[in-house]
């Protein structure tokens, strides 16, 4: 009997990845909201971005994805910036891609052998 595990799984133990994740990119996606690209107006350098795409890949693609839209929203509300949808789904979209991309992996592997 095969043990598949779900891509789409989300219990307490996603809850608490998720939550993780997104405090840490609020955290350190705030700490470098500061740092701005010069004659780029509204952007900012931000290498808090891999949090998403990690937690993505390791814990599945809605983690990813609440890492990344959460934890974008936390980060620019304490920044000062404010709410901007499209900016938050393409940051939640960041962590999604990633997980689905290594869970079709995982599925791909698992279907050679």
């Amino acid at each position: 009997m095969e043990n598949k595990k779900s891509i789409w799984k989300f219990g307490t133990r996603e809850v608490v990845f998720a939550a993780i994740g997104a405090a840490l990119y609020a955290v350190l996606g705030y700490a470098t909201n500061m740092l701005p690209i010069m004659g780029s107006g509204n952007v900012a350098f931000r290498p808090a971005v891999v949090i998403p795409m990690f937690f993505g890949i390791a814990f599945g693609p809605i983690v990813g994805f609440i890492s990344g839209f959460l934890g974008n929203i936390l980060s620019d509300l304490l920044s000062g910036w404010g709410f901007w949808f499209w900016w938050d789904l393409g940051n939640g979209l960041m962590g999604l891609i990633p997980g689905l991309f290594a869970g079709m992996m995982t599925t791909y592997r698992a279907s050679k052998d």
